[in-house]
């Protein structure tokens, strides 16, 4: 059995992947990315003010699916 899971990988010169959430379809794994990616600019919007962005918002972050298959016992 496939499964999709949405990852995320918060610094990418300093840290790993770790799964947000499993999925049977890619379209749920994608509708997940999307729903995390945009809280995480909103988190990233309240701590910087416009006018005070050290760089611009996913510059050192990631997301992205992996297909991952089940193994039976």
């Amino acid at each position: 059995m496939k499964v999709y899971a949405a990852m995320y990988n918060p610094m990418i010169h300093e840290s790993t992947w770790g799964i947000i959430s499993l999925h049977e379809t890619r379209k749920g794994a994608e509708m997940a990315l999307s729903f995390h990616k945009e809280n995480e600019r909103k988190r990233w919007l309240s701590v910087y003010s416009k006018k005070t962005e050290p760089y611009e918002f996913g510059k050192f972050e990631n997301w992205t699916i992996d297909e991952l298959e089940i193994l039976k016992p």
